[in-house]
């Protein structure tokens, strides 16, 4: 038991530093760049993540030390309120990302996603979540549970209450349960000046099946999420697999080109706010870069999506007890909000190099 504790503190110390200094650096190396709509999710993303770094995991490190046993009912909603907010927040964002590169690649005329629509998107997406996290939190509550020869742990696992999937969140409270009911204690829930055993946050025991339709909807947003955010990245590099197979463009821009036959510039098409049309030429060689650098940060984002999809793989198959529970591996997801900045380093030349100003690393020239 102490063992795993140490492991799973450490690991979520090192996940919380690591994200924190990471995602500050991708804050100001993509601040100055050109807005855009990656532009716009990559910020989006390092900004939850340097919330979760600096919020939620050293509340989760506090709640897995004191082995869920929180005194007050508002800190327990509260806390498996941003866990689930956390979580659906990520899922969903991955999936509007994969839409964004979808249509920027395989249908550039289409404007279906810019900037100031992925604004409204993500609000909407912090509402959806808020909502999520809501409904969530009501099924947890304060649990008194009396006295036992041996005190549980958050890392016993026994047989399940009433045959009761355990939480995505916290696995190990129903276990608590599960281990005075084996041992012949009594569990009871009773108010705050009532209390006389130890008080865990767990989920309530006198209205399981809403509980249970809770989490059920909640692992099924993950399932479909996952699934959609495959599809269009597939659909994806399908199409850039059929596009280079056949030697022609992979991105084509809005543009006319000149009627002068020996031309050899491409012009793009700007229609301004008063309605008049500007044109600007840009070079092939322009357009060709401007198509590789949306092909390289759609694959970085969508490095970034199987990291979060594996990671959370395992505590989503534990949540539905098709197997066995880790607190180590469980915990593991919480890696997703710290490697996206060396993803990015791995993954995007022109941010290498601007880390390399930055940071002014030799080693990093490249």
């Amino acid at each position: 038991m102490f063992v795993s504790l140490t492991l799973t503190v450490c690991m979520l110390s090192v996940f919380s530093v690591c994200g924190i200094i990471g995602n500050v650096l991708v804050l100001g190396i993509y601040r100055h760049r050109r807005n855009t709509t990656a532009r716009f999710f990559i910020i989006t993303l390092a900004i939850a993540d340097i919330c979760s770094c600096l919020i939620l995991i050293p509340l989760t490190i506090v709640t897995e030390s004191l082995f869920y046993q929180l005194q007050y009912d508002a800190v327990c909603k509260m806390y498996n309120f941003l866990l689930v907010c956390n979580v659906q927040f990520s899922v969903f964002l991955m999936v509007i990302i994969s839409i964004d590169r979808y249509f920027c690649i395989c249908h550039p005329f289409k404007n279906v996603i810019n900037t100031f629509r992925a604004k409204g998107i993500v609000i909407c997406l912090l509402a959806v979540t808020s909502v999520f996290g809501i409904f969530d939190s009501w099924s947890y509550s304060i649990v008194d549970i009396k006295a036992s020869p041996e005190p549980p742990t958050s890392f016993s696992l026994l047989k399940k209450y009433n045959n009761t999937t355990s939480s995505s969140q916290t696995p190990s409270l129903l276990n608590i349960s599960s281990y005075q009911i084996e041992q012949g204690g009594n569990v009871t829930v009773s108010s705050r000046s009532e209390r006389k055993g130890d008080s865990f946050c767990m989920p309530n025991l006198d209205n399981m099946e809403y509980y249970r339709s809770v989490r059920y909807t909640y692992a099924s947003s993950y399932l479909i999420s996952a699934v959609t955010v495959l599809v269009f990245y597939g659909l994806i590099f399908r199409f850039i697999h059929n596009h280079r197979s056949r030697n022609k463009k992979i991105l084509q821009p809005a543009y006319i080109l000149e009627s002068d036959a020996s031309a050899t510039a491409i012009q793009d098409i700007h229609i301004t706010n008063d309605n008049t049309i500007s044109i600007a030429a840009r070079t092939p060689r322009d357009t060709d870069r401007n198509q590789t650098s949306n092909i390289r940060t759609a694959a970085m984002l969508f490095a970034s999506s199987i990291v979060f999809i594996t990671t959370f793989l395992p505590a989503w198959l534990m949540a539905l007890d098709a197997i066995e529970f880790n607190v180590i591996i469980f915990y593991m997801y919480f890696i997703s909000h710290a490697s996206n900045p060396f993803i990015y380093v791995f993954m995007s030349r022109s941010f290498r190099r601007e880390l390399n100003q930055t940071l002014k690393l030799p080693f990093w020239k490249r």
